[in-house]
């Protein structure tokens, strides 16, 4: 039984005949009788015992109406549900991140977000180390934050702009008070990087052969969050990004620019297509913000 025939079945009901039904659902009575007898050939029974006065339900009749009833109503919730979600009133949005974009932009992103849209709740996913977007294309994500930039049609791209990077390091390393460090002044001093490969590590050593310094690397690290705790125990300086590096300069650490500074580039990412009402409110809140989404 589908949606439409459990209607012209609970409307015969209702209205004790075809043909007051069949005014009342704006069909013709031919077409409202047929529709009914469809219904009864294919469940194997006759809902209704016909007689010279109309129709008068059946014992399966009358067992039929309490799920026809809820199949009616299962569709009309389940219209409420999608209509709140057009709304943006209730949904879901759920972004992969790497752990070390939540401080900043992520956080200030879903702050704004839940001002205007306070009945979305926001998920958010730690996206899969060396394998960017693969949370976006498997379906678990409506959208990525990376640093990394999509290079395939099947995504659309967003770009946030860049991020700088920030030198942070424990008082006894001698930094001086104030100003940008050399990377040049930075060749003897013990440095923790990310792992060999990363797309951090590939961009800090890239910065460095460009000054013609080779850093004296003493602790690789995976996830970049375990970096700043080493830094605070003295066991190396480290290039932060600046939510991390905040965190550190509560716990007393230095915190410097370098010179020249050393940024990353922030990319907002997608399935290409039509996008869901979250999303869509999503990418209108960061556009309104002080530096607009730039398209690629």
């Amino acid at each position: 039984m589908d949606v439409r025939r459990a209607e012209h079945f609970l409307a015969v009901v209702k209205h004790g005949g075809v043909t007051r039904a069949a005014s009342a659902l704006y069909l013709s009575q031919p077409s409202l009788s047929l529709s009914i007898r469809s219904l009864e050939r294919d469940l194997g029974m006759d809902l209704f015992v016909r007689s010279g006065r109309g129709l008068v339900l059946s014992e399966s009749g009358r067992s039929l109406v309490p799920a026809a009833e809820r199949l009616l109503e299962s569709v009309a919730d389940a219209g409420r549900v999608m209509n709140d979600v057009r709304s943006l009133r209730t949904g879901t949005l759920t972004i992969a991140v790497a752990a070390d974009l939540v401080d900043d932009p992520l956080a200030t992103m879903i702050g704004r977000f839940r001002q205007a849209h306070p009945g979305v709740v926001v998920e958010i996913v730690d996206s899969a180390a060396g394998a960017p977007f693969r949370a976006l294309q498997t379906g678990h994500c409506d959208v990525e934050l990376s640093t990394e930039q999509a290079e395939t049609k099947a995504l659309t791209c967003h770009s946030l702009g860049t991020q700088r990077l920030l030198l942070v390091a424990a008082a006894g390393f001698g930094f001086p008070d104030s100003g940008a460090v050399p990377l040049t002044g930075l060749a003897s001093v013990p440095m923790i990087f990310t792992l060999p490969g990363t797309p951090e590590r590939v961009r800090l050593d890239a910065e460095f052969a460009r000054c013609g310094v080779s850093p004296v690397v003493v602790c690789e690290c995976g996830p970049r969050e375990m970096i700043w705790p080493l830094v605070l125990d003295g066991v190396g300086a480290a290039i932060l990004p600046p939510g991390m590096a905040a965190a550190a300069a509560e716990q007393g650490l230095t915190v410097r620019d370098t010179a020249p500074p050393i940024e990353r580039r922030l990319f907002l990412v997608h399935r290409a297509g039509p996008r869901s009402p979250a999303l869509e409110a999503l990418l209108a809140v960061i556009a309104a913000g002080d530096e607009p989404l730039r398209v690629r």
